[in-house]
Parts: structure tokens; C-alpha cells; sequence
């Protein structure tokens, strides 16, 4: 165990690390340079075998604390060791590849500090290597929460947490749901406690093919598919495959549509009712977010065939004035295309 914290001291931040020699140095730079000071650096490193060590070792500042693991035993452990060994009232994520913009941790205690009730609180992240955007997180509480139906709603690594939320409920990262483990950890979490973002870009997220997210994409599907039999368990419907399938369909744009639309449109009227009675999610949120993944379930259809659009506006009752654009675009296209290529 860590020497006993000082008791002022209100922030620890949490950074997991294997073999990121890299860019660690631009995340820990990132930390020493926040405008808030007054916080401890726990460094937890998964056992790696480049220079991450000597990296570390070559900072003097008091704050930095380092627990090196003997062997690499994956982010789930790395993590949980990391929260067993926090007694700060907060902590703050932060990966060893990543950066943090210098206002982040002062940002996110202040408003940690003035709204009680929220335990996790993140904010937007600005995406950059192989991809660069802007990622943008809900702003709306109750639609933050409603977004968790299907895995989404909650921003990991650029979120500050309430430590007590977490111990007091002996909530922590499991692996029952491989590369997965955040959405995990919100999912059982939801019950306890309410969510925030900052309409901020406070964190910029290094998006290079060394990132578990990008190395696993390929089984992205299966997993999400696995995670909404927990979904579907807590709302007490039946966890059948055919279930899993229009559930993982509707939510997920790459996942090929099997099902006739009137089933889909049929799984929503599901949900809903089953949530009704439940209250898991707030309602009326829920009903929000299920109606506009509706109307982005209309972009996958409109590639198929006419035929599917017009089964769409019929199983919908009503069309939008962008997917009536959308359609028309798509069909002149396909009409030059065959004109250009007899």
C-alpha cells in the first residue's frame, strides 16, 4: 500500500501505463503543467518492458507515485489497483499516451465540487493521429443516462470521479465484457448516480493502431452484442439471439439489417414499455434517444432499395425533410451512375 495521502489534498490522478515510452512524456508533461496543483500522480504501470520505467523515474516531482506491477496482467487490474489505492475525494483519468489541456482537472473539480449529486463528469475530446475530430458528448443529464441502452452516453478517459461512489457501492472494472470495461463500469453504475460532461474540449485522445480500441475493432459487434444480454437482462426481456440481433442492429451502423422494419420499429414499442415498468432509464429520454436512432436506422435502409425507403415512410408513418433529401440525392446519384455507365 501507498503512504497515507495528506488529508487536503483532494485530487489523485490515475494513470494506467504499459510500454507507452512514446508519448509518456507528453502525458505526464501534460499533468505537471495543470493550472490546479494539488493533487497526487498515481502511476500504475502493467509490467513494461520498454524504457516507461526509466521515464518515469527521471521526474523529481514530489506528486508523481509509482506502483510497478511485476508482470502485465491487463487495464482491468491496472486500474482496480490503482482505485484500491486512492483516498482522495476525487480522481481523475488519464492515459499514458494522451493528453490533458492545462485547465482540465481545475475545470472538472470545480464543477465536481458545486454539484454534489454527480459522481462521473467528463467532458468533450479532441481526436488526433490517425483520426482528427472533435468527439462531442451529451450535455443533457437524463439523456446521458438514457444513452447507456445502448452503450454510449458516458466519456471514459477524460472524466473526473467521485472516489466514494465507486468504494461505497464496491463498484469497480470487471472483465466480464473484454475491452469493454468502461461502458461495463457505467452500466452498474447508473443506479447510484448521476453523469456529467462540460461542454469543453478538456482531453485530446491519441487515435493510433496501437490503442485496444482500434487493434480490436474487428470483434467490436460480438462484444456490444454480448454487453446488451446484460441491457436486455435489467429491463427483464428475453435475452434470445433474435433479440440480441435487433438490438445490436438498431444501434449499431454496421451491423447488417436481417429483420423486416416493422420488426425493428416493434422493438422500440419493447424497450419503451418494458422501461415503463422497470425504470431503469428516464423515460422520456429514453424515448428521445430510441426515436432518433429511428431516424439514423433510415440511412441504412435508403442504400437497398426504393422499395425499403417506401416500406420505411409506411412502417414510420411520417418522413423528415433531410431523409426526403437524403433519398432524392441518393437516387439521382444512382440514376447518373447508370446513365454514365450504359
Amino acid at each position: 500500500m501507498l503512504p497515507q495521502l495528506p488529508m487536503n489534498t483532494p485530487v489523485t490522478v490515475l494513470m494506467p501505463n504499459y510500454n507507452n515510452e512514446l508519448f509518456l512524456k507528453e502525458a505526464i508533461n501534460s499533468i505537471l503543467k495543470q493550472t490546479f496543483k494539488d493533487f497526487i500522480f498515481l502511476i500504475v504501470d502493467d509490467g513494461s518492458t520498454d524504457k516507461s520505467i526509466e521515464i518515469i523515474k527521471s521526474y523529481a516531482d514530489p506528486r508523481i507515485r509509482l506502483i510497478q506491477k511485476e508482470s502485465n496482467s491487463g487495464i482491468v487490474d491496472t486500474l482496480n489497483l490503482g482505485i484500491r489505492n486512492i483516498d482522495t475525494k476525487y480522481y481523475v483519468r488519464m492515459d499514458g499516451d494522451d493528453i490533458s489541456v492545462p485547465e482540465r482537472i481545475q475545470l472538472l473539480y470545480d464543477f465536481m465540487e458545486q454539484n454534489p449529486e454527480v459522481g462521473v463528469c467528463g467532458s468533450h475530446a479532441l481526436l488526433f493521429g490517425n483520426i482528427n475530430t472533435v468527439w462531442k458528448h451529451e450535455l443533457n443529464r437524463k439523456r446521458i443516462k438514457a444513452k447507456i441502452i445502448y452503450c454510449g452516453g458516458v466519456s471514459h478517459g477524460p472524466s473526473i470521479y467521485r472516489t466514494s461512489v465507486l468504494k461505497d457501492n464496491n463498484i469497480y472494472y470487471t472483465n466480464n465484457h473484454p475491452y469493454m470495461e468502461d461502458y461495463d463500469l457505467f452500466f452498474r453504475l447508473k443506479k447510484h448516480t448521476e453523469y456529467a460532461h462540460l461542454d469543453k474540449v478538456l482531453y485530446q485522445y491519441r487515435v493510433l493502431g496501437h490503442n485496444s480500441t482500434v487493434k480490436n475493432k474487428s470483434t467490436s459487434m460480438m462484444r456490444h452484442k454480448e454487453m446488451y444480454r446484460d441491457v436486455l437482462h435489467e429491463l427483464k426481456i428475453e435475452t434470445s439471439d433474435a433479440n440480441l440481433e435487433k438490438h445490436l442492429q438498431l444501434f449499431q451502423s454496421a451491423a447488417p439489417i436481417t429483420f423486416k422494419l416493422k420488426e425493428y420499429r416493434k422493438w422500440i414499442g419493447t424497450i419503451i414499455r418494458h422501461n415503463e415498468r422497470e425504470k431503469i432509464y428516464p423515460q422520456e429520454e429514453l424515448k428521445q434517444i430510441l426515436e432518433e436512432m429511428w431516424k439514423q436506422f433510415f440511412f441504412k435502409v435508403v442504400p437497398g432499395s426504393l422499395a425499403a425507403s417506401i416500406n420505411y415512410f409506411s412502417v414510420s408513418g411520417k418522413i423528415t425533410y433531410n431523409q426526403l433529401m437524403y433519398l432524392s440525392k441518393v437516387k439521382i446519384n444512382k440514376l447518373i451512375g447508370r446513365n454514365q455507365n450504359p
